[in-house]
């Protein structure tokens, strides 16, 4: 079973997506913040990251690079989930190593797609 690590502020998100990703085989471990989700990269494999981008203290861009510093991590796929709309931003997240993009508000299948489509 494959297993994601799922960083997003949002407690709703928090729930919900991981309950989703279930259903369809995915084992995913959220958490709140990148500094959270740094401490996990360190003490456990993950096969993918999906992150946020615009979280409180440190963002999904600056945990995108931390993550591809790390060297068991400088080749797992990083997709972003957001509602980050700035072609800039949007650039830099692929710059940086992110995947793939899914905007928020999403549908769920389209998420499950993303997913699939890098692991």
């Amino acid at each position: 079973m494959p297993r994601v690590l799922f960083v997003e502020d949002n407690e709703y998100l928090r729930k919900i997506v991981p309950y989703t990703l279930k259903q369809d085989g995915i084992d995913t471990h959220a958490v709140a913040t990148a500094s959270e989700a740094l401490a996990c990269l360190r003490e456990e494999h993950f096969d993918m990251v999906v992150t946020d981008i615009n979280m409180p203290g440190m963002n999904g861009l600056e945990l995108i690079s931390k993550l591809k510093a790390l060297p068991a991590y400088q080749a797992t796929p990083v997709l972003c989930l957001t509602t980050e709309i700035a072609p800039e931003t949007l650039a830099e997240a692929k710059q940086r190593g992110a995947i793939d993009i899914v905007l928020k508000p999403y549908s769920p299948q389209q998420l499950l797609n993303a997913i699939q489509q890098h692991l």
